[in-house]
């Protein structure tokens, strides 16, 4: 008991003889009477209660750290950190790609030197066009505009004209174009086919010719329009044929055509010479009412005296009952 008594007088002469010289070093901590730290059994030292991190001593390994980076706050030049932030040697958000974004935020941790990046630490797309506007050559491109790798609206036919507003997109190279990427009416030979679409460009002033610019080397034959027996009526199916006809006519408006009417010598020849003039105009009729100018038209009717076959036969005589687009 006289043992207990002395050891716990000599701590309260320990900490009476600290007093004086805590003064002089650090409220934070008790000193022995020799004015040094005093260490508990584990060897800690013995902070006192008034002890705070603003008066904590570095050989205590106690050196104030308020945002627990690692950095003592007297070093530390970024003092809020948040937690868990990865810090550099002055206690500020690392940032490896020194592009103004912290590692532990930046989504692109490798940007290039130099280059914008938006809130993320990635290289800034002003526009939207997934080119980088450091490497963007049309920085205000709209959107949903198919780019190319300058951020360029793409323009597959290299006509100068956008892909987004070519109305003709398969323009031959070297070809002049207009607002809408549509080859400009250059007609050298005067055919009626563009310079650029022409694939004769020499063709004699006069000829005829296709939508290639070649000459036309035979008539139109409607081999399976057919009439009502007896009657310039179209059947339904002759319709269909004749719509597509209109269609090849309304592409070539360069041509005119005469709508020719031939029957096989069965009958009175008068008879069949009108017959023929009405399918003629029937024919005629029906493809202006499809879009095909009346002045490209004519019509005229044959009656038997143009055969293309025997009129001994059946089939002869079928294939003479016919009528035809000739080339004027």
């Amino acid at each position: 008991m006289k043992n207990s008594y002395l050891m716990a007088g000599l701590v309260l002469l320990t900490l009476a003889g600290a007093t004086s010289a805590q003064a002089a070093k650090s409220v934070g901590y008790w000193y022995d009477a020799a004015g040094d730290v005093a260490h508990n059994p584990f060897g800690e030292c013995w902070r006192s209660i008034r002890w705070s991190a603003d008066n904590a001593l570095a050989e205590c390994g106690d050196v104030a750290d308020a945002d627990k980076d690692g950095v003592a706050n007297s070093m530390d030049k970024c003092p809020g950190t948040a937690a868990g932030v990865m810090v550099d040697a002055m206690g500020c958000a690392k940032d490896s790609d020194q592009d103004g974004v912290a590692d532990s935020s930046d989504r692109c941790p490798a940007t290039a030197s130099g280059v914008m990046v938006d809130a993320m630490g990635c290289a800034k797309d002003s526009d939207g066009d997934g080119v980088a506007d450091s490497d963007d050559q049309c920085a205000a491109t709209a959107a949903g505009v198919a780019v190319d790798s300058r951020g360029c609206a793409l323009d597959a036919d290299k006509d100068g004209v956008a892909d987004n507003v070519d109305r003709c997109p398969g323009t031959v190279m070297g070809a002049k174009v207009d607002t809408y990427g549509c080859a400009i009416n250059m007609d050298a030979d005067k055919d009626g086919i563009v310079d650029s679409m022409d694939q004769c460009p020499g063709t004699a002033r006069g000829v005829a010719v296709g939508k290639t610019g070649c000459k036309l080397e035979a008539n139109i034959k409607l081999d399976h329009v057919q009439f009502n027996t007896g009657t310039a009526e179209l059947d339904v199916r002759s319709r269909g044929i004749l719509d597509k006809v209109a269609e090849v006519l309304k592409q070539n408006p360069h041509l005119s055509f005469e709508v020719a009417g031939h029957t096989d010598n069965t009958g009175n020849y008068k008879a069949n010479v009108k017959l023929s003039q009405q399918r003629a105009e029937a024919v005629r009729r029906y493809l202006i009412n499809k879009g095909v100018a009346a002045d490209r038209l004519s019509a005229k009717g044959y009656g038997p005296d143009k055969p293309i076959a025997t009129n001994v036969t059946n089939q002869g005589r079928r294939m003479n009952r016919r009528v035809e687009l000739n080339l004027k």
